[in-house]
């Protein structure tokens, strides 16, 4: 198994590929993310059409709601707009009126076929998709093809 991570430089966030071709066939290619000093991960499908983010226990200090548990959510960043979210227990809640996230341009990038995990998830990115899964089995998928939550 090979690995790439990313550092942290100001607020920009950045990965290095190196190694990518060094993979023997059938090798996962991990990214490793980085916490902000609040604890939250956020990145983004190399396509830039999905974004997602895990935010810690209470929140941060600029969150104007705290949250009561820990959660991952991501976000289908074109139209049709969808939110998914995973907290810490049962199945995934969707909702199709939120409001965006505002991902950037320099936004880590999930490059395709590659897996991230962070807390109890683990993330495969697909070109234009995403599949997320919790420990305990619980996950969605968001893609062209359709999404799916179970």
């Amino acid at each position: 198994m090979k690995t790439t991570g990313f550092g942290i430089f100001g607020a920009s966030f950045f990965f290095a590929l190196a190694g990518a071709a060094d993979l023997q066939a059938g090798e996962t290619r991990i990214l490793h993310l980085n916490p902000s000093i609040y604890g939250q991960v956020w990145f983004e499908i190399e396509s830039g059409k999905i974004g997602c983010m895990y935010t810690p226990k209470g929140g941060t200090p600029h969150d104007a709601i705290k949250i009561s548990e820990a959660e991952f959510k991501c976000e289908h960043l074109v139209d049709p707009y969808r939110l998914y979210t995973l907290g810490e227990r049962g199945p995934p809640s969707v909702k199709t009126e939120f409001d965006l996230s505002g991902f950037s341009e320099d936004s880590t990038k999930l490059p395709n076929g590659w897996t991230t995990r962070w807390w109890l998830v683990t993330c495969k990115a697909g070109k234009d998709s995403i599949e997320c899964k919790r420990k305990d089995g619980h996950g969605f998928f968001i893609g062209p093809s359709g999404d799916r939550v179970w």
